[in-house]
């Protein structure tokens, strides 16, 4: 075993994981987006997963150019992802082919990551896809395990990283019963086992029509956002230093 000191340690060169979106979302990590039911977690992702699969902006930050997106949709009834869709493409999206959808009569519904036939479908998705991002909305729909053991959740996101392999992978999940919304704490909101925000390398909570981040190795920052017909509209994060 070779030891090293903190002087030696800060000196190694190390490779620099890159950004599927700049300074926002690293890519091949593992990030939670939380909020309250009806918050529109699910229009939040469809705007950053056009982003990304855009190679455009988001929050003012650049995507990675040319990326594709795995999107399972395992939430809501088939006819309101249509209606999300058409939401955004007559507010002047362009929605791009490279974001992926589950079919509405696919065998994996309703689907159990613990399940083996569930584990293939998505590793065949994946290989054949190659997705730089996945977007698990919701998480509670691939798993009966329990919410509040760790062990059990450990279980569930080995799972999950176990066949989602180097793409970045965002978790959409429910927050516990928020009382004081005076003092928020990202971190502390995610229902069930705190397992989940503990390897999750970014958090993002709407609420209230704000948007709470952390960004990786970065303290917690708020942005003041509206929505207009279900879609965020939210300023950049670099107007924060501005203003």
């Amino acid at each position: 075993m070779r030891l090293l000191s903190a002087t030696e340690y800060m000196a190694l060169e190390r490779p620099q994981k890159p950004w599927l979106i700049d300074g926002f979302l690293p890519a091949g990590s593992f990030a939670l987006l939380i909020g309250e039911p009806k918050a529109g977690k699910s229009y939040f992702a469809l705007q950053l997963a056009n982003a990304v699969a855009s190679g455009g902006a988001f929050l003012g930050r650049q995507c990675q150019a040319g990326s594709a997106v795995l999107y399972l949709n395992l939430d809501a009834a088939d006819d309101s992802w249509n209606l999300r869709l058409h939401s955004m493409k007559n507010n002047g999206f362009v929605l791009q082919d490279r974001i992926h959808f589950v079919h509405p009569e696919d065998e994996i519904r309703p689907c159990n990551i613990m399940a083996d036939n569930v584990q293939r479908s998505f590793r065949d998705a994946i290989s054949t896809l190659k997705p730089d991002l996945i977007i698990i909305d919701v998480l509670r729909e691939l798993h009966s395990q329990k919410e509040e053991s760790s062990t059990e959740m450990k279980t569930v996101l080995d799972k999950v990283l176990g066949v989602t392999g180097s793409s970045a992978v965002i978790g959409i999940h429910h927050t516990v019963k928020i009382s004081n919304k005076e003092e928020i704490r990202v971190i502390d909101l995610a229902r069930g086992s705190s397992y989940l925000t503990g390897k999750a390398e970014t958090i993002w909570c709407l609420m209230d029509n704000n948007l709470y981040t952390i960004p990786r190795f970065a303290d917690q920052i708020m942005l003041r956002g509206a929505r207009n017909n279900g879609l965020w509209v939210l300023p950049d994060l670099d107007s924060l230093a501005k203003g």
